[in-house]
């Protein structure tokens, strides 16, 4: 066979192939017994008429284009290995010449993934700086875990709400003497220096009473999501039902005790914490190091991206967003309705990093190749069960649902660009 790739428009590449007339007659022979074993040709026993009447009984062009198919796909695959061309779309299709006792030539149209020229991605500098954990940092984490242990207890009549207290209240808001949408709610619960409500409207409840009723003078912020409220002032008439406060345990060897499986004393719980807060640190700034690293290696390689890979990110960015809200029983349109975005407006906001990404994958596939780095079948059998361990199934029907779905070759991309980025991180020149 022979090949030919041209360039065409908006990134595509057109492959040409020539198959030699030999073997299209050889094709439309292998059709036409495959046919004559199937169909009753009148005047001839089943599988014993001549090609010649089989041609005339089908029709010629329908027994070309028959064969052709199947050479056409051989062709093509044969073509892309021979000229390193990887796809990322079905071929469009053109035959150019296709007939009996002459070679079949076709075009097939496709955009590829892009050629990458790789700039420095070993010997980087690096920065990697572990946070100091403060003690403020070791008292919220303690006062955390605190909290969980903590009671709320509904107080007497006649005691003022105070910060932290958790207020059961009927509200409804005004807005130039009209109540407003959304502006009502009963037997809400509210604490107090949460933060969840608009600026001002938990401070001025400090105080109030049991069975009182307070007006609370507000302004909605400018950025507010309702834009008839944005910036407007408004009055909410809140009935105060029921107040409650959270009792805390006391600070004591006791709560250490019962906060830490091995912790003695308030010391020692200040000591463990201190170190799992400290392994945090240095988790992300290990994390972060690998994204600064594999950033300046991306930022170093020359590629011109078509658009449809982007687009194509974009589109699994999508959907890995919409299946895990399905997860916690969220449709993707109310979702949008909710956050007050258009579905056009919501992708546009992950355009950057849908980039980012192409970039990054084009770069690691670079280094993968230019290091010929492979993967073991203990390495993607260890990847196979990190799966099925994730989705808490047998790794073997992890296996299979890979192979019969013909992700596994995906599966083995993936752990050889995890291979390129422990290259980078690890021949970097950490200062």
């Amino acid at each position: 066979m022979n090949f030919q790739v041209s360039d065409g428009e908006n990134y595509q590449k057109i492959l040409r192939s020539e198959i030699e007339a030999e073997e299209l007659s050889l094709s439309v022979k292998k059709v036409c017994k495959h046919l004559v074993e199937r169909l009753n040709i009148p005047g001839f026993r089943k599988g014993k008429a001549p090609q010649s009447i089989v041609e005339n009984f089908v029709g010629l062009e329908t027994i070309l284009n028959d064969a052709a198919e199947e050479l056409i796909q051989l062709a093509y695959i044969e073509g892309i290995k021979e000229l390193a061309l990887e796809p990322i779309e079905k071929p469009e299709i053109d035959i150019i010449q296709l007939k009996l006792h002459e070679p079949l030539i076709f075009n097939a149209t496709f955009t590829a993934k892009p050629q990458v020229k790789l700039g420095q991605y070993l010997g980087l500098p690096l920065s990697k700086q572990v946070a100091e954990v403060t003690e403020e940092e070791i008292d919220a984490d303690i006062e955390t875990q605190r909290r969980r242990l903590s009671r709320l207890t509904e107080m007497e009549e006649g005691v003022e709400a105070a910060l932290g207290d958790v207020l059961i209240i009927d509200y409804e808001g005004f807005h130039q003497n009209m109540a407003f949408e959304g502006g009502q709610a009963t037997n809400y619960e509210l604490e107090l220096g949460s933060k969840r409500f608009i600026p001002g409207f938990e401070e001025q409840l400090i105080g109030v009473k049991v069975g009182e009723e307070r007006e609370i003078n507000v302004v909605f912020p400018e950025e507010y999501n309702e834009q008839a409220l944005a910036g407007q002032q408004a009055v909410f008439k809140v009935a105060i039902k029921n107040l409650k406060r959270r009792i805390w345990p006391e600070l004591d060897n006791d709560l250490a005790q019962e906060l830490s499986e091995t912790a003695e004393t308030m010391e020692d719980l200040r000591h463990e914490t201190a170190s799992r807060l400290l392994e945090r640190n240095i988790e992300s700034a290990e994390q972060l190091a690998r994204k600064n690293i594999l950033k300046q290696a991306a930022d170093n390689i020359e590629v011109d991206i078509p658009p449809l890979l982007i687009k194509q990110q974009l589109d699994s960015i999508m959907h890995n967003i919409s299946e895990h809200l399905l997860m916690q029983g969220i449709q993707m349109e109310p979702f949008l309705e909710y956050s007050k975005t258009t579905k056009e407006e919501f992708r546009k906001s992950y355009l950057s990093q849908a980039e980012d990404d192409v970039l990054h994958e084009l770069m690691l596939d670079a280094v993968a190749k230019a290091e010929d780095i492979i993967v073991s079948e203990e390495e993607i059998e260890q990847e196979l069960k990190k799966l099925a361990d994730y989705y808490q199934q047998p790794p073997e029907l992890i296996k299979d649902s890979f192979t019969k779905s013909n992700r596994m070759e995906m599966l083995i991309d993936d752990i050889k660009r995890s291979k390129a980025a422990n290259l980078i991180f690890d021949q970097a020149n950490i200062d």
